[in-house]
């Protein structure tokens, strides 16, 4: 009997995967804070402790008994603490974490909030010297490949071209031609760099071809052809590659219209497909892939298929790339934030996601095309889990010497969240499930207030007064009809006496909206007056798909 209860908890353990991530406020320069998040979605446990362990303790204490399914735990001292989460189910992974000071010379700072780009120094060297390699293109079906070389990694100069439009274009209508998702990896036994994209022509999305070139650092490249690989489709593509002693390589690709996606390996120098390993994400119109592997364990990110609006993120996991994977699991809020799911790049041993914000393809248009970029935290136990938040900006390593506790990519939180689990009153009164509106839970696209009328306030008594630095909404979304908020924000030291604080009167982004207070004041009653909710297609008032995920509050 024993043993089966423990092969229970054993069990239940694995579903409350717990991954903890630190990161700055940003009125203190110390990366001193902790932000836990943990799966719930097989659990029917009502309440969960949050249990933290510092460094050379041999016992827990609980720090707090939250309903929803993240924890931040603020202003730590500069040392290692464990934490773990228990419930009336079972007890979830421990996890480490080291709080610190970083040197500003070592981080750069990226901004979530507007156009932004980030310096991280070239992992391709030969001749003493560092290469990148860009796509560049006019936009009318003329590109190039251009070589650039540094003696630092992080500086380059020059701009050689390796290969033209006019020869990756040759078997096309016209010559004219682009490529998209271009990956550009060294090959360590070989030395080359190999070029992979996915190929198309200049009037529809019909081609789904791959393009492969290489050619050595400072050398002549070769072009190896276009082409669907195996006879598929091929469309949003990426490449991984192993840390098995082959080197293997993956091509990683959206099939039969973004119905499926394959997996398919590389021939040993990386330059061909060699055969199909798996099909993954069957029926599920995924694209965008993204693979890491952390801790013995490979995770597939990718985002659904959606034009260029934002939709929902989803990653599965294995221990091996040809046997089964994981079921989909979400590794943040339904909306990807208001972007799609993107690349990974890494800092160090540290990941951060960059999603794409296509706001210049919206309608209305919202702003120019961007990324943001997202920590994304692990854990190792049982099939793996991950999680990735949005940050007003984000601190990463610069740096190429050794990081040792001190992690390599963090988010720069604009407050403290003060909205959890605080009381909420709507008006007009009514409307459904209004608990979900602040319970901590961003992940779960089915769990949601829906208010009894509209236009429509929330009002959140925060319970004392603070300097407000930050209003969200997270809201429900349709693929194919999705909308946008708009609403202003105001506060009270009374609640009775409002004044506007925020405005997001003509807001155009989908999902999820982030309004930040440029002059943080002091206020106990924080409400939000949603005043329209439309159809970013057709423009048209669209208060049938109207609901509330989360509403989130964050000051000093």
């Amino acid at each position: 009997m024993l043993t089966c209860f423990l092969l229970f908890l054993s069990s239940v353990a694995a579903q409350q995967g717990l991954v903890a991530e630190p990161f700055r406020l940003s009125n203190s320069p110390d990366v001193n804070n902790v932000k836990l998040s943990w799966n719930t979605a097989n659990s029917n446990a009502s309440t969960y402790q949050v249990q933290r362990k510092p460094n050379g303790s041999r016992s827990y204490s609980t720090i707090a008994t939250v309903t929803g399914n993240t924890y931040d735990d603020y202003e730590l001292p500069l040392s290692k603490f464990t934490y773990r989460v228990s419930s009336a189910e079972g007890i979830s992974n421990d996890v480490q974490v080291a709080t610190f000071s970083p040197k500003a010379a070592d981080y750069g700072t990226y901004d979530n909030t507007q156009v932004s780009s980030y310096l991280r120094k070239s992992d391709i060297q030969e001749h003493g010297l560092y290469y990148q390699y860009n796509y560049v293109e006019n936009g009318t079906g003329i590109f190039y490949i251009q070589e650039q070389s540094s003696k630092d990694g992080y500086e380059f100069t020059g701009g050689r071209t390796v290969m033209t439009s006019q020869t990756i274009c040759a078997s096309i209508d016209n010559d004219l031609c682009h490529l998209e998702r271009v990956t550009f990896q060294q090959h360590p036994k070989t030395g080359e760099i190999v070029m992979w994209g996915h190929l198309e022509n200049t009037l529809n999305y019909n081609l789904a071809q791959v393009a492969c070139a290489s050619g050595q650092p400072g050398g002549a490249w070769t072009f190896h052809g276009t082409y669907r690989p195996l006879g598929y489709d091929s469309r949003d593509m990426t490449v991984f590659v192993d840390d098995d002693s082959e080197h293997s390589a993956y091509l990683i690709s959206a099939v039969g219209v973004n119905t499926n996606m394959t997996i398919m390996q590389l021939t040993s120098n990386w330059t061909a497909v060699d055969k199909l390993v798996n099909t993954v994400y069957i029926k599920q119109y995924r694209e965008a892939p993204a693979m890491v592997k952390v801790d013995g364990i490979y995770y597939l990110f990718t985002s659904r298929a959606a034009g260029w609006y934002p939709s929902q993120p989803l990653y599965i996991t294995t221990k091996s790339i040809a046997s089964t994977w994981s079921d989909g699991r979400a590794p943040a809020d339904p909306a990807t934030y208001s972007s799609q799911s993107g690349g990974i790049t890494t800092f160090g041993t540290s990941s951060a996601m960059l999603s794409d914000r296509w706001g210049a393809n919206w309608s209305p248009v919202d702003g120019a095309n961007r990324e943001y970029m997202l920590p994304i935290s692990f854990s190792s136990d049982g099939e793996g889990f991950a999680y990735y938040n949005f940050y007003q900006k984000t601190g990463y390593r610069q740096s190429s010497s050794s990081t040792g506790d001190q992690t390599g990519v963090f988010g720069i939180q604009s407050g403290k969240i003060l909205s959890v689990g605080k009381p909420v009153t709507v008006n007009p009164a009514g409307g459904t499930s209004i608990a979900d509106v602040n319970d901590g839970v961003y992940d779960d696209s089915a769990a949601y207030f829906v208010p009894s009328g509209y236009p429509f306030t929330l009002t959140v008594d925060l319970g004392e007064s603070s300097n407000i630095t930050q209003v969200d909404l997270t809201t429900r979304m349709i693929q194919g009809s999705e909308t946008y908020y708009q609403f202003t924000v105001l506060g009270s030291t009374d609640g009775i006496n409002y004044e506007t604080i925020g405005d997001a009167s003509k807001n155009t982004q989908v999902g999820y909206i982030p309004v930040f207070i440029s002059d943080p004041e002091s206020y106990r009653y924080i409400q939000v007056n949603v005043t329209h909710i439309i159809n970013t297609h057709n423009g048209n008032e669209a208060t049938y798909f109207g609901g509330i995920i989360e509403y989130t509050v964050y000051g000093y």
